[in-house]
């Protein structure tokens, strides 16, 4: 009788375009002007890490995430946000395993 090994990986190119989508979207948005917001993904170490002002940004870019993740095809579980952590200055740092 012949087995198999279910295996569920995350297509990376789709959540770097995910990203660059996300990073596209916040540059236009009205509530992030003058802000520094950035969305960074360490393919390697397989996370995503945003860094803005403050903790309302940081859950209006969650949601952008999410919703361009959604938009390629991608589960939304597959993304596991971390608690948001003071980065130094007036800066909060979030980071999302993949």
């Amino acid at each position: 009788m012949p087995s198999f090994d279910v295996v569920n990986k995350v297509n990376m190119q789709e959540v770097a375009n995910a990203v660059n989508n996300a990073n596209k979207e916040v540059a236009q948005r009205y509530d992030f002007r003058g802000s520094e917001t950035t969305i960074e993904l360490d393919s390697g170490g397989g996370q995503i890490v945003i860094r803005t002002e403050d903790e309302m940004k940081i859950e209006a870019v969650q949601d952008v995430i999410v919703t361009q993740a959604v938009r390629r095809k991608l589960n939304s579980e597959c993304l596991e946000f971390k608690e948001p952590l003071p980065a130094g200055g007036k800066t909060m740092r979030q980071e999302v395993l993949i």
